[in-house]
């Protein structure tokens, strides 16, 4: 068992449990609160980004990096990135070196 999560691409598999995991992450926060109170709303779901918009973020590798963190074979957490520059152009930072930088260099610092 690793004592740290793993970074590999997020796929449309995933969505499910990212939905999930975004749900429970807000369900308790103060402005998606206040938002489902102003909307009458039960469902921290309703003011969370669409699945559908995430799946475009997933199929759009050239716009969008999205990753997510398993322990022990377990989803724990997930994020998507645009990658533009000032000037509104797409990045050429490839997925490959982003993960390979967070799994050798930015994890093994960070505490767990």
């Amino acid at each position: 068992m690793s004592d740290r999560p793993q970074i590999t691409a997020l796929e449309t598999s995933d969505l499910d449990t990212a939905w999930r995991i975004s749900v429970e992450a807000f369900a308790s926060d103060a402005h998606t609160l206040f938002k489902m109170h102003e909307k009458g709303s039960n469902d921290p779901g309703s003011e969370l980004l669409p699945r559908e918009a995430m799946k475009s973020y997933i199929d759009k590798p050239d716009k969008y990096r999205s990753w997510k963190a398993s322990l022990n074979g377990r989803m724990v957490g997930y994020t998507i990135w645009g990658l533009y520059n000032w000037e509104g152009q797409n990045s050429n930072v490839s997925s490959h070196s982003l993960t390979r930088l967070l799994n050798t260099r930015i994890l093994p610092r960070a505490k767990t």
